[in-house]
């Protein structure tokens, strides 16, 4: 479902906007919580964003073991967004680069399950 409903739309949205003069950039965030099977849900990543791992919502999401070298990472990919304009990774191209957020941190993953979506380019 997450696939239809929001990997596709947002993989066509980005490809319309490869050659836009305004770059667009396209991060996926994987940490798996540990609570309560919640895996990596949606609005878990706010607490990492903003570094506030201690906050309520936070923990109650993330539990106090929550890596901080991912917040570390993702507040600061925001700022530099916010003050600059450019998060710090490629912008969306034909190679889709994709910042994957996890629990190290973060790497690049270049058209992350491609073949996922093939069949999804349609509806």
């Amino acid at each position: 479902m997450s696939d239809m409903l929001l990997r596709g739309p947002l993989t066509r949205f980005a490809d319309s906007r490869a050659d836009a003069a305004a770059p667009t950039f396209v991060y996926e965030f994987r940490w798996q919580s540990p609570v309560d099977g919640l895996g990596a849900a949606h609005g878990m990543e706010l607490g990492f964003v903003f570094d506030r791992l201690g906050s309520p919502d936070a923990l109650a999401m993330g539990g106090p073991d929550a890596p901080q070298a991912l917040a570390d990472a993702m507040h600061s990919a925001w700022v530099g967004f916010v003050r600059t304009g450019d998060p710090g990774w490629p912008r969306w191209s034909t190679n889709r680069p994709v910042q994957a957020f996890d629990g190290d941190g973060g790497r690049i993953d270049y058209a992350p399950r491609a073949d996922e979506l093939v069949g999804l380019r349609s509806r």
